[in-house]
């Protein structure tokens, strides 16, 4: 006799055949859906267990040198904010303009998005727009 099955006996005494009958395919039933949800459950936890992998992400704007300056232009950790502006590496950098995104996981790291930085050719640029038009 299971547990479930004395706690009800006890708490309703029948020696009725029927009775004890019910009650024992009724638990039986209760029983076996139970540790069927129980086996199910640890089996789910067991697979995302294993296909968990351990994530990091992190905002990103641009990187600062020892000195608390902005480090020169990388187009492989940033882009630069105006594409037509033609930013090389190693440009100043002036300010991010918006954040980026990087991934680490156990493969290493990975770019979601890459931080829009404000670089040396804004200068460039209206320094050659200000040639051209011979200045002010």
């Amino acid at each position: 006799m299971s547990i479930m099955q004395t706690v009800i006996s006890t708490a309703y005494p029948n020696n009725k055949r029927n009775f004890i009958k019910m009650i024992h395919e009724e638990i039986h039933k209760e029983e076996s859906s139970v540790r069927g949800i129980i086996q199910k459950a640890h089996k789910l936890s067991l697979g995302m267990q294993k296909d968990m992998v351990s994530t990091r992400v992190k905002v990103k704007i641009a990187p600062e040198d020892e000195q608390g300056g902005y480090c020169t232009f990388d187009p492989s950790n940033a882009t630069s904010i105006w594409s037509n502006m033609k930013s090389y590496n190693n440009d100043s950098v002036i300010g991010t303009y918006s954040f980026g995104v990087e991934q680490t996981t156990e493969n290493g790291n990975n770019w979601i998005l890459k931080p829009d930085l404000i670089t040396g050719s804004l200068i460039r640029h209206f320094g050659i727009i200000y040639e051209k038009d011979g200045g002010l």
